[in-house]
C-alpha cells in the first residue's frame, strides 16, 4: 500500500500534487495536516529544486487550501441557519446569538490577525476554523486574505521541516 501510495505521488506533477493535496487534505481532513507539504519538500529536494520554487510550491499549497477553506465556508455558512432552527434548541443556541457572536468578529484588523495566525500555526483543525467563520458569517474577503497568508506561512514552515528533516535522516542514516 504504501509503495502504491510512493509510486502514485512520484507519478504526479509536484505542483500538482501540492495544490490538489492542500485542497484534497482540507475537504478530507484524515490527511495529517503536514503531509502534501513535507512530503513535496523530500520530493523537491530530490529533484534538486532551486529555492525560490520552494516558494511557488507554498503558493500553490496556500491556493488548494485556501479554496477548500472557500467551500468549507460556503457550506457553513448557508447550512448555519439550518442547523441552528433544527438543533439550536438541544444546544441552548439561537440564531440571535450565533449572529451577535459574528457581530463580535466582524470589527476590524484584529480579527485578520487573530485567523491569519491560527492558520499560520497549526494550532487548531482548519476545517473547524473554516466551520466557525462561515457560521458567524466572518467577513469573507478578511476571511480569505488571512486564510491564504497564514497558510503561506505555515506550508513554508513544513517545507523547512521536510527539508531539513530529510537531511537530517539522510545524514544520519545513510552516510
Amino acid at each position: 500500500m504504501t509503495q502504491n501510495l510512493d509510486l502514485f505521488i512520484r507519478s504526479l506533477n509536484l505542483e500538482v500534487f501540492v495544490t490538489l493535496g492542500s485542497f484534497i487534505e482540507e475537504v478530507f481532513a484524515p490527511i495529517p495536516s503536514p503531509f502534501i507539504m513535507t512530503t513535496a519538500a523530500v520530493l523537491a529536494v530530490e529533484k534538486q529544486y532551486v529555492w525560490w520554487a520552494f516558494g511557488v510550491l507554498a503558493l500553490l499549497g496556500a491556493f488548494g487550501k485556501t479554496l477548500a477553506c472557500w467551500l468549507v465556508y460556503f457550506v457553513a455558512d448557508k447550512s448555519e441557519d439550518i442547523v441552528v432552527s433544527k438543533f439550536g434548541r438541544y444546544f441552548g443556541v439561537t440564531h440571535q446569538q450565533v449572529e451577535r457572536i459574528g457581530s463580535w468578529f466582524s470589527r476590524g484588523w484584529w480579527d485578520e490577525v487573530i485567523l491569519f495566525g491560527l492558520r499560520a500555526v497549526p494550532l487548531a483543525p482548519s476545517f473547524m476554523i473554516s466551520v466557525v467563520c462561515g457560521l458567524i458569517k466572518t467577513n469573507l474577503k478578511s476571511y480569505l486574505v488571512a486564510t491564504f497568508t497564514g497558510t503561506f506561512v505555515r506550508n513554508i514552515i513544513y517545507l523547512l521541516i521536510g527539508i531539513y528533516g530529510w537531511e537530517t535522516i539522510q545524514h544520519w542514516f545513510f552516510e
